[in-house]
């Protein structure tokens, strides 16, 4: 909901969301070009080809929550 609101705020609608569990399928479609997603830089890092996707930090507004 987060990702989303970050859209929002921005004044876009965001396109079909899909959630997906594994970072690495995450980093799989976006080295491919379908799509973005929302996952922590520490695991970004560790990950190969993570040089291939560019980051944006989230404004703090949207960043913090308690779990």
């Amino acid at each position: 909901m987060r990702f989303e609101d970050w859209f929002r705020a921005a004044g876009v609608q965001p396109g079909n969301v899909m959630e997906i569990q594994s970072y690495h399928a995450m980093l799989a479609c976006m080295t491919s070009g379908g799509g973005l997603a929302l996952l922590p830089a520490a695991a970004l890092e560790q990950m190969p080809g993570c040089e291939c996707v560019r980051q944006h930090p989230i404004p703090a507004e949207l960043r913090d929550t308690d779990t």
